[in-house]
């Protein structure tokens, strides 16, 4: 199995997770074929493994995942201007400005000179100081309880480095100079003193996207639908157009399905959680234990639980699916440290027998056969050591992917 290195079966698939390092197609149920990617079309995915002159067809239907190569953190970047968009875009920006209801930007990576975008696209303008980074800004506005609402909201950095907030209609932004009407008249703002603007939350038409461009510079281009060859993709986002994104510039293309569920996005039927000395964890969902980003083996995930033990989660199934997905590891954050133990049981059997997960082990990728399971269960508990300590477990991208009719 091209990817994906065995470990131990006993009846249940646990697999160690491998980092990919040319390009690969992933399927729902996280199988990896590796090759050259040929096209890319409403189909399906064309590739052509190593040693092999003959493509290989994989229906869209089964993929989650089409992977060039890898992508920077884009929110990490210091000094950068990032645009969010209503879909969920992160667009990285530069010479932005607005004049009648249009912001005009350079968006490098995706398209030779300027691009434009409606007002009624945007959610946020990131505009971080050059020592700030767009994420802490971000966290910044969630700290401090910014967001948008019925009108434009800026967000500014006074003289003494206090924050302070206006709410209003955005005008336009110049070089040097944001128009803002407040308090029923128009101010001219310098744009250096300003670090965010949340755009008024209205009723806007939804978009039916199937999935995502992730640019290697850590963009993200939501689309409703895409072509890709050897030299180009032709992607159609609800936010930009049409556009012709290099293949040189992409780092995966994920789809959405109809057939996948996050298990982070469902609500537990019962929880139970206890640790010593009358403490515990609550679990999170798409963050760690500790409160931080889901780490596993160096990699960054955006969906998952951040268990510890002792915690127990109960999920009403019904039936419906067929296998679930996930990557399990002590949190990078606490590693080496962490001794805990994963059980999984459906419908009251062990699906997964008590597995040590401790910070010394590599992740482990669990594949189990769930179909016809009505009640799921979850449960982290205490390792060889019987502490709680450090005991951050991570099911990281864990997924559920529903029975194909007629199989």
């Amino acid at each position: 199995m091209s990817g994906i290195r065995f470990i131990a079966a006993c009846g249940v698939m646990i697999f160690a997770a491998s980092m990919l390092i040319g390009e690969a197609v992933v399927t729902l149920d996280a199988r990896t074929v590796e090759g050259t990617v040929t096209g890319l079309d409403a189909k399906g995915v064309r590739i052509t493994a190593a040693g092999s002159s003959a493509a290989r067809a994989i229906a869209l239907r089964d993929i989650s995942e089409v992977s060039l190569g890898t992508a920077e953190n884009l929110l990490a970047r210091k000094g950068q201007v990032v645009v969010g968009t209503n879909v969920g875009d992160w667009i990285l920006v530069e010479n932005l400005r607005l004049a009648a209801g249009k912001f005009q930007f350079t968006c490098p990576g995706v398209g030779d000179g300027d691009m434009t975008m409606d007002m009624n696209a945007v959610k946020v303008l990131l505009l971080p100081a050059a020592d700030q980074t767009p994420q802490s800004v971000l966290d910044d506005c969630v700290e401090k309880k910014y967001s948008r609402g019925s009108q434009d909201l800026l967000i500014m950095v006074g003289k003494k480095g206090d924050w302070r907030s206006a709410k209003g209609v955005l005008k336009d932004i110049g070089e040097k100079k944001i128009s803002f009407h407040y308090r029923d008249s128009d101010r001219k703002i310098s744009r250096d003193s300003v670090r965010a603007i949340w755009l008024s939350e209205l009723a806007r038409p939804k978009a039916a996207i199937i999935g995502e461009v992730v640019c290697r510079n850590g963009m993200t281009l939501h689309f409703t639908s895409v072509k890709m060859g050897t030299r180009a993709a032709a992607v159609e986002s609800p936010a930009l157009g049409k556009l012709g994104i290099p293949r040189k510039s992409i780092a995966a293309v994920r789809f959405s399905s109809t057939r996948l569920v996050n298990l982070a996005d469902l609500k537990p039927t019962k929880v139970t959680e206890h640790g010593f000395f009358n403490t515990k964890f609550p679990f999170r969902r798409n963050r760690s234990a500790g409160g931080g980003p889901l780490k596993l083996g160096g990699k960054t995930y955006r969906t998952g639980l951040g268990l510890h033990s002792f915690c127990e989660l109960t999920y009403d199934l019904g039936g419906k699916f067929a296998t679930f997905v996930a990557t399990a590891g002590i949190d990078d954050a606490v590693r080496p440290g962490g001794n805990a133990t994963l059980t999984i049981l459906a419908d009251g059997k062990e699906l997964l027998k008590p597995a040590a997960m401790t910070g010394k082990q590599a992740p482990k990728l669990l594949r189990l056969n769930v179909k016809g399971v009505k009640t799921l269960v979850i449960r982290v508990g205490f390792g060889s050591d019987s502490l709680d300590v450090a005991d951050h477990v991570n099911l990281a991208d864990v997924r559920l992917v529903k029975n194909v009719p007629g199989n």
